[in-house]
């Protein structure tokens, strides 16, 4: 199919049978369209809607036309009763979600946001305006569902069997793990697999797109008890897990006005000593990751303690320097 056919482009930019539910969904909750609209609303022909209506209604879709299609409300369950501000946040957690917005995800959001509307109880007009909240998640790398190696990582959660993969660590190079997988999250600005380790005998968190190959391994194992994604970063600054250090900076002019617009770590304390000084102090997981946090506020930011991120700090500089000479 040559791009410059426009016709056959639109009619393939949905699948058949999820038009067909998005049609019903979008006729339960938009009254009066005409066959164009809803053809705008698919991204398909006028002609194709025609089809998929007779085909609707071949299957008993109590579809009819009074000065636009329509849909008999009583053959249907009952909306739901959502809050206004229930409905605000579920439009934002689908529209600012870090999933991908292309492909067959897209078509997946448009959908389930299409059953949301079909099924409210009111016609308020919360959800017009989709980028009311708008919120941009930094994303260096998005998962290709289809993927092999993706759908072969959450089988395995699924069904808990170990997985041999072959990574390539920052510190180690390309080496092959046995792994029992638990989760896959997106953390920070990429995502990640949580797994147990059996080289380190320990949960690990490895990079998604450093992981370069997975085969099944062929026994099944059971998951940490208490395990959970939520406890796993309960002290991570970002992402890095381990013991925690409790640090203190002391943070000033348009630094400590950062340290105070917002939160940055949830055991997080702040000291003010005047209207250009803050003291920050907090209890967390990854060093290296502080140790970055802080170096980017440069000349406004001092560490106090401990005595091990102040040195740390010092032979960082000196050897960003030494770059420079």
């Amino acid at each position: 199919m040559h791009i410059s056919d426009p016709v056959l482009w639109l009619e393939r930019t949905m699948n058949k049978y999820t038009r067909l539910l998005f049609i019903l969904d979008t006729l339960r909750h938009k009254r009066g369209l005409n066959a164009r609209d809803i053809a705008e609303e698919c991204g398909v022909t006028e002609r194709t809607i025609y089809r998929d209506l007779n085909t609707l209604l071949g299957a008993g879709a109590p579809i009819y036309y009074d000065r636009g299609y329509k849909l008999l409300q009583k053959a249907f369950l009952p909306s739901l009763n959502f809050a206004p501000d229930e409905l605000v946040f579920i439009n934002n957690a689908l529209e600012n979600c870090a999933l991908p917005g292309y492909g067959k995800e897209e078509e997946l959001n448009k959908s389930i946001r299409a059953k949301i509307n079909a099924n409210l109880s009111h016609s308020d007009n919360y959800l017009k305006n989709s980028d009311a909240l708008v919120v941009y998640p930094k994303i260096s790398f998005k998962p290709d569902f289809d993927d092999p190696i993706f759908k072969l990582l959450v089988d395995a959660i699924n069904r808990q069997y170990s997985v041999n993969v072959e990574y390539d660590s920052m510190t180690s190079g390309i080496r092959e793990r046995k792994v029992d997988p638990y989760s896959i999250v997106f953390r920070g600005n990429s995502w990640y697999l949580i797994a147990y380790c059996r080289l380190k005998k320990e949960i690990r968190t490895f990079r998604f797109n450093r992981i370069h190959k997975a085969n099944p391994v062929d026994n099944h194992f059971n998951r940490l008890p208490g395990f959970s994604v939520q406890k796993y970063f309960h002290n991570s600054w970002l992402f890095h897990t381990g013991n925690p250090v409790e640090f203190k900076v002391e943070f000033r002019n348009e630094a400590a006005k950062v340290i105070l617009s917002g939160t940055h770590h949830h055991n997080e304390r702040i000291e003010i000593l005047n209207d250009k000084a803050v003291i920050y102090s907090a209890k967390a997981s990854g060093f290296e990751e502080i140790l970055r946090w802080i170096i980017g506020f440069g000349p406004n930011a001092r560490i106090i303690s401990p005595p091990e991120l102040k040195e740390k700090l010092i032979d960082t500089l000196n050897s960003t320097l030494v770059l420079y000479h």
